[in-house]
């Protein structure tokens, strides 16, 4: 008995260790990525949304990996939803994936493709 509750406290002190160590350390301003420098929208304009579209699960990758700063900060609390970089972002990927917060989800919605 003893032996299993100090291999489970043990297990318990490993995976807190693991978890604290994958956080930030210090806290980070708002409206900057992770990394702490400040995130740049980078969206096409409504001729080229079409495009990303398009391209299916491809563009809406590139479009992703493309804003990735700001999706980041988003995901950890760094930037509210409702900054304006991150309204721009969020209507944009949602516009190209076809479905409401994809930001997070990051699925493609076959629903219009035609490719």
């Amino acid at each position: 008995m003893k032996t299993a509750t100090l291999l489970a406290l043990s297990c318990l002190f490993l995976f807190a260790g693991c978890l604290s160590s994958s956080l930030p350390s210090q806290p980070q301003a708002a409206g900057t990525c992770p990394a702490g420098r400040a995130a740049e929208v980078d969206v096409p304009g409504p001729e080229g949304l079409a495009a990303f579209r398009e391209r299916g699960p491809a563009g809406l990758k590139e479009l992703l990996d493309r804003n990735a700063d700001i999706i980041d900060a988003m995901d950890w609390i760094q930037m509210p939803l409702d900054d304006p970089r991150a309204v721009k972002v969020r209507a944009t990927v949602d516009a190209v994936a076809m479905q409401r917060d994809a930001f997070m989800s990051k699925l493609y919605s076959w629903s219009s493709h035609r490719g």
